[in-house]
C-alpha cells in the first residue's frame, strides 16, 4: 500500500533520501538530530517530530504504537532490527556501512527507497546529474601531484574520532583529489577512534 508515515531511528541517512526525493513530510517521527545544527535550521519542524530512539537504543514498544507504515533501522542496530523482525515490524534495514564502495552504496540505497515511493525517475535524473558534476570534479583534480595533494583529517563527533574511506564523508576527500590521513587507520567500521599521536605522524 501507500506509504503516508515514516520512522527513521538512524541520525539522517534516510531522511536526506526523502528530502532528495520531495517527500519529507512522510517523516513522522526521527531519531534525536539536535546533534546537527544545520539540519533543524533548514528544517526546524524536526525538532517537533517524536523522538523514540536511535540505532540499538531505541523504544520498540513506544513506536509500536505510533504504528508507522514502515521504519528505517540502520544495519548497524542488529540487535534491535532483530527484535523488530521478530515482532513482525514494517522493517526497512538502511545500509549504513555498505559493502565495497560507499558510493555505489549509498547510489543503490537511494534507488530501492525511490522504489518504495514511486520515485524512480526522479532518482535516476538525480544520478545522471550528480555523475556529471563528479566526472567534472574528477578531471580537474586527476593530475595533481600526490605530494601537493591537501592532507585532511574527516572528524565525527571529535578530533579524534574519524571516518575511513568506507563512508561516503570519508571518501569525499579522495573524489575532491585529497588524501583522508585515516584511509587505512581501520577497517573494521567507517568511523573509529584513533590516537591523536598516530594522526600527528
Amino acid at each position: 500500500g501507500e506509504i503516508k508515515s515514516v520512522a527513521i531511528t538512524s541520525w539522517k541517512g534516510a531522511f536526506e533520501i526523502f528530502v532528495l526525493l520531495g517527500h519529507k513530510d512522510l517523516g513522522t517521527s526521527m531519531a534525536d538530530t539536535s546533534r546537527y545544527v544545520w539540519l533543524r535550521q533548514v528544517y526546524p519542524e524536526l525538532a517537533k517530530l517524536p523522538d523514540y530512539g536511535s540505532f540499538d537504543n531505541v523504544n520498540v514498544e513506544e513506536l509500536v504504537k505510533a504504528k508507522p507504515d514502515i521504519i528505517f533501522s540502520p544495519e548497524a542496530s542488529a540487535k534491535i532490527n532483530k527484535q523488530m523482525q521478530f515482532l513482525k515490524l514494517p522493517l526497512y534495514v538502511d545500509g549504513v556501512t555498505s559493502k565495497g564502495d560507499p558510493y555505489e552504496g549509498n547510489e543503490q540505497e537511494l534507488l530501492a527507497i525511490a522504489d518504495l515511493l514511486g520515485e524512480r525517475d526522479k532518482a535516476e535524473a538525480y544520478q545522471v546529474w550528480e555523475k556529471k558534476w563528479l566526472a567534472l570534479v574528477a578531471e580537474r583534480v586527476k593530475d595533481i601531484p600526490a605530494a601537493e595533494r591537501k592532507k585532511v583529517l574527516c572528524m565525527r563527533n571529535s578530533v579524534t574520532e574519524v571516518f575511513n574511506e568506507m563512508n561516503i564523508l570519508g571518501l569525499s576527500v579522495s573524489l575532491a583529489g585529497g588524501i583522508n590521513v585515516a584511509k587505512d587507520g581501520f577497517t573494521d567500521k567507517f568511523y573509529n577512534t584513533v590516537d591523536a599521536e598516530k594522526l600527528v605522524g
